[in-house]
């Protein structure tokens, strides 16, 4: 096995549930790149992406994905540092708990847990309600076969969605109790995703506008679609190019580029971590960001913001023209005029979604293993495969976790406020950029044993990304609880946002009470780092 990054003090040998993780490192360097791209969530940008010029009429979309790499830079910065001084499972938790408590630690990546859990069963369902249903509707729409229509709208059924998603789930967690065999699927689903994705978004920025509206026109009418807009209430902005809305837009597709930091949660098992670790990061804000660009760039050159938008306003109306969700893989296909390129970005987008949520799986249980590691769990949610070396005791809980979010996306009016469910991120990153400011001073004795040790200006590196990351991610949390576009300053969201740190916080002090009675110092973790 890999030695650590790092030299750091024996730990007592009651405070960890084993003296070695039990996990090997290998996740290679292109591994986690192509996992940390995944994440960069381009399925999620075909929703996100439409949705802009709609929620905030006269965005420019362009330019609200470009600033949205700003932040993300920032607090990819954070976790690239974090990520090498403490190469370790679990990623922020590991971050936060030594830096600050490890009961904040434990509460703010609880929380970060449970909405990925979350995101990761509504991805399931999207390979139905966005892939296949994107494909279906398409094809409908293209050939004029009603046989593709019915089946486009039967499969975004709720139990449909919610039995496929299941299937999905149980796959991906078969998948992961062998980790080279998972990382071999994802890396293939990621490589034939991402090549049929790249093509068909470069096709549909070559399409003449002319062209598009005529194939719009085969199947509905693009001027209709505008004017009906205008009859549902949707009045189009002078320009798309004001200043306001752009801003406010970011916040919306930062749910797309802020994600770049999930190589860290596997950081046990990434290899040669000072070199994977910060290509992984920026590597997917550079692939994943340029991507998504030009997806805004082939959207408003061919399609125009002014059909976008109405697209979305017309959606869940009678006058709706198609029988697929108004996503940039629908609206691409049937702007396309051919069934090729249907097939080739619905199967794109679908593929990425399977790789999406073998990564995101795979990350969130190393999580769950890294709380049993500190004895936050049960010792048994730690155990490895011998064979396989996957906890598959903390697979079993994640999917468990992904399964019930599956069904609350599907059967509940939780998805009112899905947008805003990313206060839920936001909070976790907030204490990791605190926790970066303080790190140096605090933990000095972690810190000056750490490999890297950057300083700007005779300041901690890490201290400078910190205070950075909480202006950028503060100004996106104070969007999302004061924009009421975003849904997410109600007070049932901030609810559900402040039940699950309550829980996490009563939960840690129930066992820190309980293990202390076993002899067990919980707080002593904040001390050191786990096993290797």
């Amino acid at each position: 096995m890999e030695q650590s990054a790092t030299s750091v003090p024996s730990e007592a040998p009651r405070l960890y549930t084993r003296k070695s993780s039990g996990l090997v490192r290998e996740i290679s360097g292109t591994a986690a790149l192509m996992g940390s791209v995944c994440i960069v969530n381009l399925p999620i940008a075909a929703v996100t992406l439409m949705l802009l010029p709609f929620a905030f009429p006269g965005a420019s979309m362009i330019l609200s994905v470009l600033i949205s790499l700003i932040p993300a830079a920032i607090l990819g910065g954070v976790y690239v540092l974090f990520g090498i001084m403490m190469p370790r499972s679990g990623g922020d938790y590991v971050f936060n708990g030594r830096a600050l408590h490890p009961a904040v630690g434990f509460a703010a990546n609880f929380n970060f847990v449970v909405w990925n859990l979350l995101f990761a069963g509504i991805e399931g369902s999207w390979i139905f309600t966005v892939g296949l249903s994107g494909l279906f509707g398409s094809i409908g729409a293209l050939t004029g076969n009603t046989w593709w229509d019915t089946a486009a709208s039967n499969i975004s059924q709720e139990w449909v969605a919610f039995i496929g998603g299941a299937i999905g789930l149980l796959i991906v967690a078969w998948l992961l109790t062998n980790t080279v065999r998972a990382l071999q699927v994802m890396k293939v689903a990621f490589s034939i995703g991402i090549t049929l994705v790249v093509i068909t978004v470069i096709w549909t920025l070559f399409i003449p506008h002319g062209t598009f509206v005529g194939n719009i026109d085969h199947v509905t009418s693009y001027n209709g679609v505008i004017s009906n807009a205008a009859k549902e209430g949707f009045t189009q902005p002078h320009s798309w190019t004001a200043f306001s809305p752009t801003v406010s837009g970011v916040a919306l597709v930062s749910l797309v580029t802020l994600f770049v930091m999930f190589a860290t949660y596997t950081g046990g098992e990434v290899k040669n971590v000072r070199r994977s670790i910060p290509i992984s990061i920026y590597g997917s804000l550079a692939v994943g960001g340029f991507i998504f660009a030009l997806m805004a760039w082939a959207a408003v050159k061919t399609w125009t913001p002014d059909f976008v938008s109405a697209t979305q306003a017309l959606n869940g109306t009678g006058a709706y023209p198609f029988s697929a969700e108004p996503t940039f893989n629908t609206i691409a296909s049937i702007g396309s005029g051919s069934t090729v390129f249907a097939f080739m970005i619905n199967i794109g987008f679908l593929l990425l979604m399977v790789a999406n949520m073998i990564f995101t799986q795979m990350a969130m249980t190393r999580c769950i293993f890294a709380w049993s590691m500190d004895r936050v769990t049960p010792d048994k949610v730690a155990q490895v495969s011998s064979r396989t070396h996957a906890p598959n005791w903390a697979i079993a809980i994640g999917t468990a976790g992904a399964l019930i979010g599956l069904a609350v996306f599907v059967f509940t009016s939780f998805s009112e406020f899905l947008g805003g469910t990313t206060l839920g991120f936001l909070f976790t990153f907030l204490v990791t950029g605190l926790a970066a400011v303080v790190f140096p001073f605090r933990r000095k004795d972690l810190y000056e044993k750490s490999p890297v040790k950057p300083k700007i200006f005779g300041v901690p590196l890490l201290s400078v990304l910190g205070v950075a990351s909480i202006i950028a991610i503060g100004l996106i949390a104070y969007a999302y609880m004061t924009n009421e576009t975003y849904g997410s300053n109600t007070t049932r969201a901030y609810g559900v946002f402040l039940g699950a740190w309550i829980v996490g916080f009563i939960y840690y002090g129930l066992v820190r009470v309980v293990r202390k009675r076993q002899g067990v110092d919980l707080s002593l973790s904040a001390t050191t780092l786990p096993p290797d």
